[in-house]
């Protein structure tokens, strides 16, 4: 009887740290797939961020761009009414 309540109680105990175990690994296994998952949304968040201030600076240069032409476009119109002055006298 003693024998056989040990053996019992051995099996208990392997089944008791077998179940420790995995519930361990599980738990890793888990907190990695979390961390992974937050890393992954930073990446995400990470390029997102990154395209949005490459359309930025498009825009900003587009904008410069503009403004420049706007500008010489201006220029040019002062030119050509200085020079309509210049030949009307």
């Amino acid at each position: 009887m003693a024998a056989t309540f040990f053996a019992t109680g051995f099996l208990a105990a392997t089944f008791f740290t077998a179940g420790f175990l995995a519930a361990t690994f599980f738990t890793a296994g888990f907190l990695a797939a979390t961390f992974f998952a937050t890393g992954f949304l930073a990446a995400t968040f990470f390029a997102a961020g990154f395209l949005a201030a490459t359309f930025f600076t498009a825009g900003f240069l587009a904008a410069t761009f503009f403004a420049t032409g706007f500008f010489a476009a201006g220029f040019l119109a002062l030119a050509i009414a200085i020079l309509n002055l210049l030949k009307s006298n």
